[in-house]
């Protein structure tokens, strides 16, 4: 009898040792085996220390983000770097800017309470014809009823919905008009400044100067326009504007806040955010406006929403029940457009602090459910670790505490009894061909960012397979069981010459050989021993790639 190991392969817990075929293991921890070899992994390397209380970690643009919360980050694609978080305070928050340590500000703005005190400073003209000599004094000359509202605008330059209007007044255009009783929001919002908006009907201006002043026709719809932006400290304002020198038009009349208890939030195409509200609402915010939120852009799903993932321009929604795809259809920009799609098959995900048990891969989302690792990409939800793991064997691994993560081709995921990765050879093209591995390590959870796999664990970030040092692997056989009882002669170890490996046959559970080649070479294995079942073991940092056994010592080579 000759045993011949020359393509190595992974584990399959499910089946009983006896029952694995050719090159899979009963043990395969820490072992690389993208070429069918044994290989070691580098140690893991620090990367960044971190603090006991931390419980979320983010690496963005260079920076970590560290948080004592369950939080969710995201980051928008605009120019000023704006950043989001739910989970940080009791509402969502943002900051514009790309620092490391950035000014967490509420996300969105709210409307003025109240309305402004409005007080004419001029007493009204009193006409005396109907006419004026040139067109300035014409427009001098006219009389309007003013209302006036105000907003509020923050740090981000994000403006607010505007107050409720003030009533009516009649001045002379260009008469003064003092503005007063502003109200200050509460500070978490960040508000700097207040605009100033009045009512009149909109100039088609071609050209303001009085050199060359000409003004078409007015338009017959009324809108507020802006008066002036002033400092949020300022008591009180003195308008003296004609008509013609007002701004643009308030534009934010149906924008609102965000929903308080606004969670797991995305970014949608990197310029619009989307997220979960009252169980199973999906709020999404106005496009390239992350603090305009309206109650018309909201979905409602019939389970309970877990997490949302963006993926291929479209919303993934993990739930307690089936998964969800929202789609967008033809230039989207409202709830009205956009479609939802349920999977047939009901896998709930497994809830992890800070969205650690779903990760994305270029087929799809991969999250921990009870039954296994889910692979869906919102239109199915594929079972990818049932043909490695039985229901009780899935269970023992406690994937309600379970961690995902993707890097470079490969699923890892990690609980606080288990690490595993699932290692596919060409880019995901075949979820048959992965092999699955042990690893030693139990971080708190870990995350993939800028093909790096990063690992959490008490005392800082690791980067995995960075270290200096070769990490050993331990690679054992399936059990090779012989119909009558023999006695192996001899044995093979064909290996590259770094690093170093050691060679371990045992035969009925009991060890036979023990021995450490430093090359390729063939070894004679004792004499007088006769059994039935065999497994052979590997250990080290040197690569193999075949090992032979014959019950001949001649015979070895030529397997």
């Amino acid at each position: 009898m000759n045993l011949l190991y020359k393509n190595f392969k992974g584990l399959m817990p499910r089946y009983d040792d006896h029952l694995l075929g050719d090159g899979f293991a009963t043990t395969a921890v820490d072992v690389n085996l993208w070429h069918g070899t044994l290989r070691p992994f580098r140690e893991k390397k620090l990367c960044h220390a971190i603090k006991k209380s931390t419980k979320s970690v983010f690496y963005d643009n260079c920076c970590w983000k560290e948080f004592d919360k369950c939080v969710e980050f995201t980051h928008m694609n605009t120019t000023c770097g704006r950043q989001v978080v739910t989970g940080l305070f009791d509402y969502p928050a943002t900051a514009c800017s790309d620092e490391c340590n950035p000014k967490w500000i509420r996300l969105g703005l709210p409307s003025p309470k109240g309305t402004l005190t409005v007080e004419r400073l001029d007493p009204l003209k009193d006409i005396q014809h109907c006419y004026a000599e040139n067109l300035i004094d014409a427009i001098d000359y006219q009389r309007v009823s003013r209302s006036y509202v105000y907003t509020y605008v923050n740090s981000c330059c994000d403006e607010g919905p505007p107050s409720r209007p003030t009533e009516l007044i009649d001045v002379d255009d260009g008469g003064r008009v003092m503005l007063s009783g502003f109200t200050t929001p509460s500070p978490e919002y960040g508000v700097e400044k207040v605009r100033i908006y009045r009512l009149a009907s909109g100039f088609d201006q071609t050209n303001t100067s009085i050199d060359n002043f000409m003004i078409e026709e007015k338009n017959a719809l009324s809108e507020y326009y802006l008066v002036a932006e002033i400092n949020i400290t300022d008591a009180a304002y003195v308008d003296d504007k004609h008509d013609y020198e007002l701004g643009y038009a308030l534009e934010t009349q149906e924008y609102a806040e965000p929903p308080k208890d606004l969670r797991d939030i995305v970014t949608v195409d990197g310029t619009q955010l989307a997220g979960i509200t009252k169980g199973n609402k999906i709020r999404f915010s106005t496009p390239n406006f992350p603090h305009a939120w309206q109650e018309a852009d909201e979905l409602t799903i019939p389970d309970t929403a877990q997490a949302l993932i963006e993926f291929n321009h479209n919303i993934i929604v993990l739930t307690c029940g089936a998964v969800y795809l929202i789609e967008p259809i033809e230039d989207c920009k409202t709830v009205g457009c956009r479609r939802v799609r349920k999977t047939i098959e009901d896998y709930p995900l497994v809830s992890c602090c800070g969205g650690h048990g779903y990760a994305l891969t270029p087929k799809g989302v991969v999250y921990a459910s009870i039954e296994g690792l889910i692979l869906t990409d919102g239109i199915q939800a594929t079972n990818i670790t049932s043909p490695y793991f039985a229901p009780d064997d899935w269970q023992a691994l406690h994937p309600d505490r379970m961690s995902v993560a993707y890097n470079r081709d490969s699923i890892y995921f990690f609980s606080d009894v288990a690490g595993y990765y699932l290692q596919f050879p060409v880019s995901l093209a075949s979820w048959d061909n992965s092999h699955l591995i042990a690893l030693s390590d139990r971080p708190q959870f870990a995350f993939g960012a800028n093909d790096e796999l990063y690992l959490v664990e008490k005392d800082g970030v690791y980067r995995w397979d960075r270290g200096d040092k070769f990490r050993p692997y331990k690679w054992v056989g399936k059990k090779e069981i012989s119909p009558t009882q023999i006695n192996f002669a001899g044995a093979k170890v064909s290996r590259y010459n770094d690093g170093d490996v050691t060679f371990r046959l045992t035969g009925d559970n009991i060890l036979i050989k023990e021995y450490q080649p430093v090359e390729t070479e063939k070894f004679r294995l004792p004499s007088g021993r006769r059994d039935v079942e065999f497994q052979v073991e590997l250990t080290g940092t040197a690569e193999v790639y075949q090992v032979e056994l014959s019950t001949s010592y001649r015979e070895l080579g030529t397997v």
